[in-house]
Formats: structure tokens, sequence, C-alpha cells
């Protein structure tokens, strides 16, 4: 749901050509900050490196 607000706010500040590039964009900070994801929590990230 906050991708679907982000994507449609996104384009008033940019063109709609560039609503495709943003989710992704979006997709991968979400990915660098929370590896675990959105909603996975910090001790099941923990199991997975051992």
């Amino acid at each position: 749901m906050i991708l679907g607000i982000l994507e449609s706010f996104s384009i008033w500040i940019l063109p709609a050509a560039y609503k495709d590039a943003i989710s992704i964009a979006i997709l991968l900070i979400i990915l660098f900050v929370r590896p675990s994801g959105i909603f996975g929590s910090a001790e099941a990230a923990r199991l997975k490196e051992f």
C-alpha cells in the first residue's frame, strides 16, 4: 500500500514515464535498508545468518 501511495505521489513531481522505475527504486531501497523485508523480524534475520 505504501508503495502505491509513493508511486502515485511521484507522478506529481516526475513524468508518468518514470512510474515503473520509481517503484523499482523504492523496492530496492527497502531491500537495502531492511534485507529481511518490511515486515520481517530482526530475530528471523539473525537465524538466517547461521
